[in-house]
């Protein structure tokens, strides 16, 4: 596909899309600015987005948010001065430290130190390190927290055939 052809279909995209998110490639790797990439330290002026079922080495120093999806493996530390968001059993062998929020998710496991203003914590992760959260640290009982939210969908007559069928599966 050309240049002008790949715009078109992004341009066409967005129009349809009302604002969420749309895959440019699935195959390439962007960087902005100023990136500097190598195997043991890395910084970004921009937001880091690691994909499903990664296995990244080195350390990342990035100045804005960083999002680590379901099964990915990070051989190092994740600095940020956003937030940071870790999906479903993701491995960190390093430390987080986030001026941010810090977000860790079922079944995470962290063999390192974790710091930032304020840390929610899944009850199914594993950290082997400290924690410090300036504003707090939260646990969260994920499981708890979805039975509460089909328990209001069901109160209020939302059809929940479709989630007790993939329950049940």
């Amino acid at each position: 596909m050309g240049r002008s052809e790949e715009i078109e279909r992004i341009l066409e995209e967005l129009e349809q899309n009302e604002g969420g998110t749309i895959p440019i490639s699935e195959s390439f790797l962007f960087l902005p600015n100023n990136s500097i990439i190598s195997v043991s330290n890395s910084k970004v002026e921009g937001s880091l987005q690691i994909g499903k079922e990664c296995k990244l080495p080195g350390n990342y120093d990035i100045k804005g948010n960083i999002s680590v999806d379901e099964k990915s493996e990070i051989l190092g530390t994740l600095k940020a001065t956003g937030n940071v968001f870790c999906g479903k059993k993701v491995k960190i062998h390093g430390n987080i430290t986030s001026t941010g929020t810090v977000n860790i998710t079922e079944q995470v496991e962290i063999f390192g130190n974790v710091s930032g203003e304020e840390i929610f914590l899944s009850k199914t992760a594993s950290i082997q390190g400290t924690l410090l959260g300036k504003k707090g640290i939260s646990f969260q009982d994920v499981l708890k927290e979805q039975a509460t939210e089909k328990v209001k969908r069901f109160e209020s007559d939302v059809d929940v055939v479709d989630e007790v069928k993939e329950m049940l599966e």
